[in-house]
């Protein structure tokens, strides 16, 4: 387990539509997000709507922690448009900005125009904290 959070309680935010709402996103969103690792997850009860400790820590070392990274509320600042005014800059300059780490973020839907937790976390690291 690589990513501990010290918002998810998995006693209490132990199935999708609590997870949905520490992201704070619809579980309709959220299952669409997660997607790509339900293999991992390998619910084999269609009707058990609970998560176990492993399920939930697979989906968050996907998504990241929903915490925040040094004061920034990945889940706040998770667009473009909102991250560029974090760092106080024009749209069109930070997307510039990302172009170099622009493969490692994982959007393949086209219509996906937001930014997950990890992914939020990464571009911190890559550009730094904002002044």
């Amino acid at each position: 387990m690589n990513q501990e959070s010290k918002i998810i309680n998995p006693f209490l935010h132990n199935n999708y539509t609590q997870l949905a709402k520490v992201y704070k996103m619809k579980r309709e969103k959220f299952s669409l997000l997660i997607e790509p690792i339900r293999d991992e997850i390998k619910q084999k009860d269609p009707y058990r709507n609970t998560l176990t400790l492993k399920e939930i820590w697979i989906i968050v070392n996907f998504l990241g922690a929903p915490d925040p990274i040094e004061g920034i509320d990945p889940l706040k600042f998770n667009c473009i448009s909102k991250l560029a005014d974090l760092y106080r800059i024009e749209r069109r300059t930070f997307s510039r900005w990302l172009k170099p780490i622009r493969d490692k973020f994982d959007q393949k839907n086209p219509k996906r125009y937001f930014f997950i937790p990890a992914e939020v976390k990464l571009i911190i690291e890559y550009l730094g904290l904002p002044g």
